[in-house]
């Protein structure tokens, strides 16, 4: 969209109220958390710490990534 730049992977748009970016962060958390969740299985897949690995590696650090920035933002009531 206009107005907006993504530096060192964060969008920015110019009222920085961050939506794009945490559109982007949910999107992606979901796409791959099903992806995980698609692998394994009740009987069969991936065993319960490697589920685990695969959150605390890839899952969550995607998610903080540069939160301390627009976390403020998700406490306020439009968001």
């Amino acid at each position: 969209m206009l107005g907006e730049v993504k530096y060192l992977g964060v969008i920015l748009d110019s009222k920085l109220n961050w939506n794009q970016h945490l559109q982007k962060i949910n999107t992606k958390a979901q796409t791959t958390f099903a992806i995980v969740r698609h692998i394994c299985g009740k009987k069969w897949g991936l065993r319960p710490g490697m589920v685990k690995w695969l959150y605390t590696r890839v899952i969550r650090p995607s998610i903080s990534y540069s939160a301390l920035d627009w976390w403020p933002k998700v406490m306020q009531k439009n968001h």
